[in-house]
């Protein structure tokens, strides 16, 4: 059944037939089946590898969409290498550094990453999607080219382990934010959404958007 109830339903209205959209922490695919319902392109991306298991047998059960879905079995940072994830928290799953005291516990294991500009192959999303539970603004700096295009309207963000972000985050250490004159940011935190509206080269505070 649905969940997170408020952004499929903008995920629904916002997507339109042959929209590219990318889904980083896809998970077992809710919103990538979602997306290829309305006819969008997705590139989904979990790096667990029975999380990516799943993802792909759900993707093979949805043949019904006039969308199309590519599955990546990879991780994303804001470099290539290899990170240590949780394996067995189910949609909980995330990276752990070698100095946290989960690093060792049964289930962490060392898998591939890479940057999002090095993957996306061609696509121009117009809606990208991170939920990687806490490691968001690594991908986000690894993701300079893709922020510029002037087709990525929308960013989701999930932000369920750090303080919401503001301008300190978004656009201090992500500096490289150009996404045409504006680009909507729906921030979610503990199930709490903030949208705020950045522009081009500004050093000001977000504006709040209004409905």
């Amino acid at each position: 059944g649905l969940y997170e109830f408020e952004e499929m339903a903008f995920v629904l209205h916002f997507l339109r037939l042959h929209d590219s959209f990318v889904d980083l922490g896809a998970n077992i695919g809710s919103f990538s089946i979602l997306a290829a319902s309305v006819g969008a392109d997705v590139l989904a991306i979990e790096p667990v590898p029975q999380t990516f298991a799943a993802l792909t047998q759900n993707i093979s059960h949805n043949t019904s969409s006039s969308g199309t879905i590519e599955a990546l079995n990879v991780g994303l940072s804001d470099k290539d290498g290899e990170l240590l994830f949780t394996t067995d928290l189910g949609a909980m799953n995330h990276i752990v550094t070698a100095t946290d005291a989960s690093a060792t516990r049964a289930g962490v294991v060392a898998l591939p990453v890479r940057r999002l500009d090095e993957i996306v192959d061609g696509r121009r999303p117009s809606l990208l999607k991170i939920d990687a539970e806490g490691h968001e603004l690594e991908i986000l700096l690894g993701s300079p080219d893709v922020l510029q295009m002037p087709e990525l309207a929308v960013l989701i963000i999930e932000m369920n382990d750090n303080p919401v972000m503001g301008s300190s985050d978004l656009r201090n250490k992500v500096g490289v934010l150009r996404v045409g004159d504006r680009v909507r940011v729906i921030v979610i935190r503990e199930g709490q959404q903030q949208e705020i509206v950045m522009r081009v080269g500004s050093r000001n505070e977000p504006e709040t958007a209004t409905a």
